[in-house]
C-alpha cells in the first residue's frame, strides 16, 4: 500500500485481516502529517451529508470503526455533534434534510436558540437547524 493516511491504514487492516500480508510505505515520518488530510486534532463525524451515498457510507464507516474500537479497547470516536443551519427550504437546507437518520434533530428557529442559547437566529425567522 502507497501513503498510510486513514484510507490506506484501513486497507491495509481490512486486508491483513483476511490473512493477506500486506506491506505499507509512507512518505512522511508517520501518519497523520501536516502535509496529510489526517493532520490536526480537530475532526468531525456525522450522518450530515449533502447526498444519500456519503450519508451511507458514513453509517456504514462508522459500524466499522465501532469495530475497531471493541479490537482494541480503545475509544477512537469522541461524540460533539453538528448544527446545520440554514433557510428552510433553501437548496442547503433540503440536501441535508432529505438524508437525515433518525437520530437528526430538526430544530425550529425557536428551538436553536433554546438548544444553543449563545446562537442568536431571531435576526432571520426563517432559518431552521438539523442537529446531529
Amino acid at each position: 500500500m502507497i501513503g498510510l493516511g486513514c484510507i490506506g491504514l484501513s486497507t491495509c487492516h481490512h486486508l491483513s485481516s483476511q490473512g493477506l500480508k500486506v506491506i505499507g510505505f509512507e512518505q512522511y515520518p508517520y501518519s497523520g502529517h501536516s502535509g496529510t488530510s489526517s493532520f490536526g486534532n480537530a475532526r468531525i463525524w456525522r450522518h450530515l451529508q449533502p447526498n444519500q451515498e456519503s450519508t451511507d457510507l458514513m453509517i456504514k464507516s462508522q459500524e466499522k470503526w465501532k469495530e475497531l474500537e471493541k479490537e482494541s479497547g480503545t475509544q477512537l470516536l469522541v461524540p460533539n455533534g453538528l448544527l446545520v443551519v440554514a433557510e428552510e427550504n433553501s437548496k442547503d437546507y433540503n440536501e441535508y434534510a432529505s438524508t437525515a437518520t433518525p437520530d437528526v434533530q430538526f430544530l425550529s428557529n425557536k428551538a436553536i436558540m433554546e438548544k444553543f442559547p449563545a446562537m442568536r437566529v431571531d435576526h432571520n425567522p426563517k432559518l431552521v437547524g438539523l442537529w446531529d
